[in-house]
């Protein structure tokens, strides 16, 4: 609908344009005798004039129409493109926050390098260790954007199919840590904790790519 209207708008331009070298196409005797023989239905002369006149009355009020709706779409058009600028900044401070975040969280020695040091730790209720990896979940916990997924979903066009569902899964992974980090009645927390963690370190790469493409966008 766009590209029609602007397609319009530019064929308008190029109709008025001729209507203001109508004196000049005139001296052309093929234009001439055209033009005589469709207004020579008019027997009176103020006739003719009251229907050239008319007829540029509407012209021109077409032409201020589609200008005016195409300079409308115009502005839209970089409204649009300043807010998608916006949201991938937004989205890039946050991704690669929560990406330092998560990095910090691995390269402490005090983290358990495996799930099963993880779950012996637990199920001896070994205290020291369990305090440890507390203490490093709830000082890089993850505080997410309210409106996270709107905000991606907004700059999926300017994102291939696979960076979105890397990045929808990404963040719907650190929403659900972010729930657990908060609420660790669940004495299963700490396993669903090291679990979304880990596939949020598997994906470090491609996050770390898809960050510069944001970066890229803003």
């Amino acid at each position: 609908m766009k590209k029609a209207i602007t397609w319009i708008f530019i064929l308008s331009c190029l109709c008025a344009l001729l209507f203001l070298c109508l004196p000049l196409i005139l001296r052309f005797d093929c234009v001439y005798n055209c033009i005589s023989a469709f207004l020579s239905a008019f027997r009176n002369t103020e006739y003719k004039g009251l229907y050239i006149e008319t007829l540029g009355a509407l012209f021109g009020a077409f032409l201020g129409v589609i200008g005016a709706v195409w300079a409308q779409n115009l502005a839209n058009k970089q409204s649009k493109a300043a807010e998608i600028e916006n949201t991938a900044q937004v989205l890039y401070a946050d991704l690669k926050d929560s990406l330092k975040r998560v990095s910090t969280v691995f390269s402490d020695p005090g983290f358990p390098k495996g799930e099963n040091d993880l779950i012996h730790a637990i199920a001896h209720e070994e205290e020291n260790e369990l305090h440890k990896f507390d203490y490093l979940v709830y000082e890089n916990r993850i505080i997410m954007l309210p409106d996270w997924k709107q905000m991606i979903l907004s700059i999926e066009e300017k994102l291939s199919s696979d960076d979105l569902r890397i990045l929808l899964v990404t963040y719907t992974e650190l929403s659900e840590l972010s729930s657990l980090t908060s609420n660790n009645d669940d004495k299963r927390w700490r396993l669903k904790v090291y679990s979304i963690l880990t596939s949020v370190s598997r994906k470090t790469s491609s996050l770390q790519q898809i960050s510069e493409k944001l970066s890229a966008i803003s």
